[in-house]
């Protein structure tokens, strides 16, 4: 990493290929689930926002966005967690 530069704050763009994928295999689970009567819940992650997440941000709420677009269509419950935990939080036990 550090011979190409990369930390853990360095922007990760979408590899179209990949999502691609990923999106179909998510689109086969939620239809086997309906068909077999399996109710699911799919979430966003939390996530630290203190710094800013190595995810390019237009690339994620887009990815977003179309995540809950499928799973909603597929009759399932989409849950967006990604800024539950305040920032002061992270990293401390309660």
């Amino acid at each position: 990493n550090t011979a190409l530069g990369i930390d853990a704050s360095t922007k990760r763009p979408a590899i179209p290929h990949r999502s691609d994928k990923n999106m179909a295999a998510l689109d086969q689970i939620l239809a086997t689930a309906r068909d077999r009567g399996i109710r699911v819940v799919v979430y966003i992650v939390p996530l630290r926002w203190d710094p800013e997440p190595p995810y390019i941000l237009e690339e994620y709420a887009a990815w977003k966005t179309e995540v809950e677009s499928r799973v909603t269509a597929a009759g399932a419950t989409y849950l967006d967690l990604d800024r539950l935990v305040p920032d002061e939080y992270w990293g401390s036990f309660m």
